[in-house]
């Protein structure tokens, strides 16, 4: 219901398509009281992507993850491997592979 009254709202019309699409200036511009839940959706989106280049950087890696070869993945495998493209965590492999013993063959 609040997406219809978003939609036919001509204020917040006109307000989006004057102001070059500014999302979070249009987000500021709605109501707690009118639009809870939206405004709640769009500051968890803003938080998760601090700036544009991690936002693009985040959906350049969705799509490679996406691609044919990989259409078999769980929403839970693209969400882990989404973080693990998206990481500044730089890991320590030789510290990580020093602690593991090799298997011998046969």
């Amino acid at each position: 219901m609040a997406l219809l009254d978003l939609q036919n709202n001509s204020f917040l019309q006109a307000h989006f398509n004057s102001n070059e699409r500014d999302l979070l200036s249009f987000y500021r511009l709605l109501e707690p009281s009118d639009f809870p839940e939206i405004r709640i959706v769009a500051l968890r989106t803003f938080t998760v992507f601090g700036s544009t280049h991690i936002y693009e950087q985040t959906f350049s890696q969705m799509k490679a993850l996406k691609s044919s070869e990989r259409s078999s993945l769980t929403d839970r495998h693209l969400h882990v491997s989404l973080r693990a493209c998206t990481t500044d965590f730089i890991p320590n492999i030789k510290k990580m592979t020093g602690k593991v013993q090799a298997q011998v063959s046969h």
